[in-house]
């Protein structure tokens, strides 16, 4: 049996969280980053993916944003800083937390059918605005956001490749 809370309970906490405090930002980043620190609490004796938890937390805050109808771009921003707030309770490369948390933002918007740039910009955002929260170099955590957003596009298709590309040169380009 899995030790990841699965993401359909992560879409309901951000729904319930939303409906509660009526901020999706918010919502999106408490929970995302409360799912995982309980999960890595209450796992200590048992060997969790640490980016196995990131993809099904953010796949789950993605899904409660998209039924709520809110903004995928601020569902994808608040996954990275909940992620980023979460990695400091286990022994990972923030760097790749990001990756991870953007990768998945992106491929999730894609199936719900949501706009792969929003989630892209939203994922840089995050990984600059958590990035700078937690002493890590902007430009370096915008880079590794913008690498999880190619990966994901990559395996979407060519629109969203170039989706992705304009969006991560307007970040490149400032």
């Amino acid at each position: 049996m899995s030790t990841i809370e699965p993401r359909q309970s992560i879409k309901k906490k951000v729904i319930s969280a939303m409906q509660g405090i009526g901020n999706l930002t918010e919502a999106v980043l408490n929970v995302v980053s409360d799912s995982i620190s309980t999960t890595l609490r209450s796992t200590r004796d048992v060997a969790v993916e640490f980016s196995d938890l990131v993809v099904e937390t953010v796949f789950g805050a993605i899904d409660g944003a998209a039924e709520v109808g809110g903004s995928i771009a601020d569902a994808a921003k608040a996954s990275v800083i909940g992620v980023l707030h979460a990695a400091r309770d286990a022994d990972v490369s923030e760097l790749d937390t990001i990756t991870d948390a953007a990768r998945a933002a992106v491929r999730r918007a894609s199936d719900v059918g949501a706009d792969v740039a929003d989630a892209t910009r939203g994922a840089i955002e995050g990984a600059i605005e958590g990035g700078r929260e937690f002493g890590i170099d902007a430009a370096e955590a915008a880079s590794a956001a913008a690498r999880g957003a190619a990966d994901a596009a990559a395996k979407i298709g060519t629109s969203a490749v170039e989706e992705v590309k304009a969006v991560t040169q307007t970040f490149t380009n400032d």
